[in-house]
């Protein structure tokens, strides 16, 4: 019953991220609209490794990769009948299967990514991609040629449960699963992290990062792209990025209401009357790019 129950609430939380996940990105997707096209699309790409973390958390995306990496660290057997016999049968794992449990890996690789914000920083947004993959790769191939293989230990006992009533008798143990296959993938996920930072650590300069707004997240501060965003301290972030961010805006005349989910605060930002020459900068978010940002309300002139 305790094994059922587990298994129960995993699937419920992995229904939950799913669903939560389809909404953040359909809610991107109208902002899209909204801006008429005026967004930093390769933004929409850190959908998992922002949005993810703001929306849905690191403890729920890591219940979901720990469910993926249980899948591929347990064996597949089936019941088969062939006449009065009935066996079990192990069955290999269809390839696409193997591949969608190794990319669920990569929720993990996401929050290992998130918690290594504190020391790689600026480095991150040109290791992240490549780590993402390795892992994939890595996995897959792992998962696919050394597949995890149950083992049957023979050793046929009896007891009596009641007197002259119940008798319950074994005949082995039977193990579908590796506790050392579990560790392994973890320490993959770990050391690809550590090897694709490190690479990148010595083959670049440490970049500068000019945007300090406080109502971003480290992930969106890391990972988003800033170009030409940037102008008189004011950072223009787009209306889409913002909202998988954790930042929902709606504008009303000339005032942009920004509701931040991860502080659950409202600012209200005075935008300028007068049109800018970039349409970009116009359906945007205007944020000051200052190092202490205080609770009254943004005004941008």
């Amino acid at each position: 019953m305790l094994t059922q129950a587990v298994a129960t609430y995993c699937r419920a939380g992995v229904w939950y991220v799913t669903l939560l996940m389809l909404s953040v990105a359909a809610l991107a997707c109208v902002y899209m609209l909204a801006s008429r096209g005026h967004f930093e699309g390769l933004n929409m790409l850190e959908l998992s490794r922002v949005g993810g973390i703001v929306w849905v958390g690191r403890p729920l995306l890591f219940l979901r990769s720990m469910t993926a990496l249980c899948l591929l660290s347990t064996a597949t057997l089936e019941l088969h009948t062939s006449g009065y016999r009935s066996y079990f049968a192990a069955v290999p794992t269809p390839w696409y299967k193997i591949a969608l449990a190794a990319g669920e890996v990569t929720w993990l690789v996401s929050v290992v990514n998130d918690v290594a914000l504190i020391v790689t920083k600026e480095y991150s947004m040109y290791y992240t991609t490549a780590n993402s993959l390795l892992v994939w790769l890595i996995v897959a191939t792992l998962a696919g040629a050394s597949p995890v293989e149950a083992t049957l230990a023979l050793s046929p006992h009896c007891q009596v449960a009641q007197l002259d009533l119940l008798v319950t008798c074994a005949a082995g143990d039977l193990v579908i699963g590796q506790v050392r296959r579990l560790l392994a993938l973890i320490c993959i996920v770990i050391g690809c992290n550590m090897v694709c930072f490190g690479v990148v650590r010595c083959c670049m300069r440490r970049p500068q990062s000019r945007v300090t707004s406080l109502l971003l997240s480290s992930g969106a501060k890391y990972l988003f792209l800033h170009d030409g965003r940037l102008v008189d301290e004011v950072y223009y972030l787009d209306r889409a990025s913002a909202a998988i961010a954790g930042l929902l805006t709606l504008r009303v005349g000339h005032v942009m209401y920004a509701l931040d989910i991860k502080l659950w605060r409202l600012f209200p930002v005075s935008l300028p009357r007068t049109q800018h020459e970039c349409p970009l900068r116009d359906a945007a978010l205007p944020l000051c790019n200052l190092e202490r940002e205080s609770s009254t309300p943004n005004t941008v002139h």
